[in-house]
């Protein structure tokens, strides 16, 4: 069960930023789809509900120090996801003055990821006594 959530939430983890990268990328195209953008950003709300569902799992999975080394991944993935939804909204109104702003959030959030993922593997590892 613990394997299961734990790979369960890596997996997700990199679903999600993955389609984050491939909504980011209709974002950027100065003829950007807006069918295209709506139908990326719908996917990465799908992702999000699955990676909720993983991070559930890891929590009730345990042990404690699994759960707690999922915090700052799943607190980076909320900025990432939020950063994403933000740019979205602003590209969706056609603001103009700040994207780069947005652009920028988002590409912070999406390099902040690394580190956060790596501890979570390194307790899953440990607490699998893979390491």
């Amino acid at each position: 069960m613990r394997r299961q959530a734990y790979t369960s939430l890596l997996d997700c983890c990199e679903r999600l930023s993955a389609g984050w990268w491939v909504a980011a990328d209709v974002m950027r195209s100065e003829h950007g789809d807006e069918g295209l953008r709506e139908e990326r950003f719908l996917r990465t709300h799908e992702l999000w509900t699955e990676f909720s569902t993983a991070v559930a799992a890891v929590s009730v999975a345990g042990p404690q120090q699994v759960a707690q080394a999922a915090e700052p991944l799943i607190d980076i993935m909320f900025e990432l996801d939020s950063a994403g939804t933000d740019w979205r909204d602003a590209v969706r109104a056609d603001r103009q003055r700040g994207l780069t702003a947005f652009a920028d959030r988002f590409d912070t959030a999406m390099e902040a990821i690394q580190a956060p993922r790596a501890a979570f593997r390194q307790a899953v590892r440990e607490a699998l006594g893979t390491d």
